[in-house]
């Protein structure tokens, strides 16, 4: 598992895809200017065609999407998930790219599409945070989740569900364990103040 270190950020790792049939100059244009504007937050691996195997990355981005994505349903599917479309010179999706977005998106594809550079970078953080998440563990104090004034309405709220609980972890990869609030609260109290002052 990636750890952060203070002063460092987490980058993530993406793998730039081409369509073999209609590589153009401007996908390495468009690379090398994501190369520029992201670096801070994304470092890339080498591009491939996208009916290569993937190897290990955060996420997919396209530099340049075309007509050929139509044709290429079971390629995506290949690959890992999300794909990142930053297609414009400002390292963001270029507004011809809404019909392939959506096409993408009819067949449970989901793609990130940042309006602006900020919103990109902000992707590239959430996909360095999601890889260094995975397999790791979240560790969870309570006792009654959803308990309190109004019980009945509280407890039936996803989040305190196990539906919610399974969602996460296959999601970011993790594990979520859980630990009673009071027995932390008791151990604590058991704690002589000299020995909680000694470690302090």
């Amino acid at each position: 598992m990636r750890l952060m270190l203070e002063g460092t950020i987490m980058k993530a790792t993406l793998l730039p895809v081409y369509f073999p049939q209609e590589k153009t100059e401007r996908f390495e244009t468009q690379l090398e200017r994501l190369r520029t504007l992201l670096g801070e937050v994304a470092e890339f691996l080498p591009p491939q065609p996208i009916d290569a195997p993937a190897p290990k990355c955060d996420a997919v981005v396209f530099p340049e999407i075309v007509g050929e994505a139509y044709r290429r349903t079971e390629d995506f599917r290949r690959l890992p998930l999300p794909f990142l479309i930053a297609t414009s010179e400002f390292g963001t999706l270029s507004m011809w790219d809404w019909e392939v977005i959506n096409f993408l998106k009819v067949h449970n594809l989901p793609a990130l599409a940042p309006y602006n550079l900020e919103q990109a970078r902000l992707y590239c953080r959430m996909l360095a945070m999601r890889g260094t998440l995975r397999g790791g563990k979240f560790l969870v104090f309570q006792d009654n989740p959803g308990d309190g004034f109004q019980p009945e309405i509280f407890k039936s709220f996803f989040w305190w569900g196990e539906g919610c609980t399974q969602a996460i972890e296959e999601k970011f990869g993790l594990t979520i364990e859980r630990r009673s609030l009071k027995k932390l609260g008791s151990d604590a109290l058991a704690i002589p103040d000299s020995t909680a002052l000694d470690e302090w």
